[in-house]
């Protein structure tokens, strides 16, 4: 799932570039906020999964496709509304 995430980053980092904004809105500076700091959460996520017993992993593995899905989600939907209020 990081590479649908890096790629949603770099085409709204695009749109706004092409646009000729030089910062996205606050509610796209929001979610790439969320971004980021997911990114490096998910990384002490992953090293505890070495470190946890087995029955923690599951659930582990769960919450972290849990929230890995809802980035992309809200990373496609800042994609399409940086794509609308840049087409006006």
């Amino acid at each position: 799932m990081k590479f649908v995430i890096f790629r949603y980053f770099y085409q709204i980092r695009t749109i706004f570039n092409q646009s000729g904004r030089i910062e996205p809105t606050k509610r796209v500076q929001r979610i790439v906020t969320i971004e980021t700091q997911w990114s490096w959460i998910s990384w002490i996520f992953l090293l505890l999964l070495f470190v946890l017993p087995d029955m923690y992993t599951a659930i582990l593995i769960c919450v972290i496709t849990l929230i890995e899905t809802w980035v992309v989600y809200e990373l496609y939907n800042a994609r399409e509304y940086a794509k609308k209020i840049n087409e006006k």
